[in-house]
C-alpha cells in the first residue's frame, strides 16, 4: 500500500500539466491583488469626487426647496415637510462635506459618517431600495459596528480590502470561481482515467484486494495533493500580502445575508478554519466523481471534459433564480467552497449538514466506484 501510494503521489506530483497549472494559479491570484490595490488607490479620489457631485445636486435642490417655501398659498402640513426636508439635506450635506475632509486622514471617521448616511438612506421616504440593497447595507453599516466595537483598523476601502487578513475572504472567492473550480476539474479529472490510456493501471491487476488499495491510493492522492498544493499557494500569497500591505486583524468581520433577514458573522479566523475543512470535504467529492467518471469512460478528455461540462452548467444554473432553491438539493452543487460558507441557498441553513449530506454522497459515488473495479470490464484496457 505504501508502495502504491507513493508511486501515485509521484505521478501526480512531477506532472507537468499540473505544475503548470499550480503557476497559473499563482500569477492570478497576484493579478487579482493587485487590481485590488489598484482599486483602493483610487477610492480615496473616486469617492472625493463622487461626494462633490452628491453635494452639488443636493445644494440645487436646497435652493428649489428654498424658493418653494417662498409660496404663500402653501398649507401648514406642506411646510413642514418642506422644511424637514431642507433639514435633512443639508445635514447630509454637511456629513459629506466631513466625509471629504476625513477620507484620507482618518478612514475610521469616515466609515462611520457613510453608515449614517446608509441610515438616512434607509429612513428616507421616497427610497426605493431593491431587497438586494438592503441586505448589503445592513451587512455594511455591521461591519462599521463590529469594526468600531472591537477597535479593529479600518480598511481604507471596506468593499475592497487589501490587508492580509480582510483580504482572506477574497481568496476563498477566488478559489469558488469557475475559472479555479476548472483548474480543479483539470488537475484531478484525470486521475483515474489516465491509467487506463498509459495502461499503467495493468501493474495492480494481480494485487491482493487490488479494489480497496486503488480506490483508497487515488481518493487521497487526488483529494491531498491539490489540497496542500491550493493551501501552498494561499499561504505563500497570504505571507506575502501581509508584508506588503501589512497583515490586519484576525478578529476582521466576515458577514453573510443567511437566510431572509437574519445576518451571519464570523471572524476571520474561525473563518479560516472553516474553509480548510469544507474545502477538504469538497475536494474528496471532486475526487470520488472523478474515479467514476473515469472508471466509466477510460477516456482522459471524456473524463475531465464531462467534469469541467457538469462545473459550467451547476455555475450557470446557481445564477438562475427560478432553480436556485431546487439546486441546493444537489450535492455536485456544492462544488464553490464560498457557497456553503457564505450559507448561499444551503441545505438545512447549516454547513454541518451540508457536510454530511456530501460525504454521504461521496460514500455513495465510492461504493459505486468499489464494485465497478470489481466488474471484469473495469480491466479490459
Amino acid at each position: 500500500m505504501r508502495k502504491m501510494l507513493a508511486f501515485e503521489f509521484k505521478k501526480m506530483i512531477y506532472n507537468k500539466k499540473n505544475i503548470c497549472l499550480m503557476i497559473i494559479l499563482m500569477i492570478y491570484l497576484f493579478v487579482l491583488f493587485y487590481m485590488s490595490v489598484n482599486l483602493t488607490k483610487n477610492f480615496s479620489t473616486d469617492a472625493i469626487n463622487h461626494n462633490n457631485e452628491q453635494i452639488v445636486t443636493l445644494s440645487e435642490q436646497v435652493k428649489i426647496a428654498e424658493n418653494d417655501l417662498n409660496n404663500k398659498d402653501l398649507d401648514k402640513a406642506t411646510v413642514e415637510f418642506i422644511e424637514k426636508y431642507i433639514s435633512d439635506t443639508k445635514d447630509t450635506i454637511s456629513i459629506l462635506e466631513l466625509q471629504n475632509d476625513t477620507i484620507n486622514i482618518n478612514p475610521k471617521e469616515y466609515w462611520l459618517l457613510q453608515s449614517k448616511l446608509y441610515s438616512k438612506m434607509v429612513e428616507a421616504p421616497e427610497g426605493n431600495l431593491q431587497p438586494d440593497e438592503m441586505t448589503n447595507i445592513k451587512i455594511v453599516q455591521n461591519k462599521i459596528a463590529i469594526l468600531d466595537k472591537e477597535n479593529i483598523e479600518f480598511e481604507e476601502n471596506i468593499h475592497d480590502p487589501i490587508r492580509a487578513f480582510p483580504y482572506f475572504e477574497k481568496n476563498v472567492v477566488f478559489i469558488s470561481s469557475l475559472i479555479v473550480l476548472l483548474i480543479i476539474s483539470l488537475l484531478i479529472g484525470d486521475i483515474m482515467s489516465k491509467d487506463y490510456v498509459d495502461k499503467s493501471l495493468y501493474i495492480y491487476r494481480n494485487i491482493v484486494n487490488k479494489e480497496k488499495k486503488i480506490l483508497f491510493s487515488k481518493l487521497v492522492v487526488a483529494t491531498i495533493v491539490p489540497y496542500v498544493s491550493f493551501l501552498i499557494c494561499i499561504s505563500i500569497f497570504f505571507i506575502v500580502n501581509g508584508l506588503v500591505t501589512g497583515f490586519g486583524s484576525f478578529k476582521y468581520p466576515v458577514f453573510y445575508s443567511g437566510q431572509g433577514d437574519h445576518l451571519i458573522y464570523d471572524n476571520m479566523a474561525v473563518f479560516g478554519v472553516k474553509f480548510i475543512f469544507v474545502f477538504l470535504v469538497i475536494l474528496y467529492m471532486y475526487s470520488s466523481l472523478s474515479i467514476l467518471l473515469g472508471i466509466l469512460t477510460k477516456n482522459v478528455m471524456l473524463s475531465t471534459g464531462l467534469l469541467s461540462i457538469l462545473i459550467i452548467t451547476m455555475d450557470y444554473l446557481s445564477n438562475v433564480p427560478s432553480v436556485k432553491e431546487v439546486l441546493k438539493y444537489l450535492p455536485i452543487n456544492y462544488f464553490g467552497v464560498y457557497k456553503i460558507l457564505s450559507y448561499d441557498s444551503i441545505i438545512g441553513d447549516r454547513i454541518i449538514i451540508v457536510i454530511g449530506y456530501l460525504l454521504i454522497f461521496c460514500l455513495f459515488l465510492n461504493i459505486c466506484n468499489y464494485y465497478l473495479l470489481k466488474n471484469k470490464k473495469a480491466w479490459c484496457f
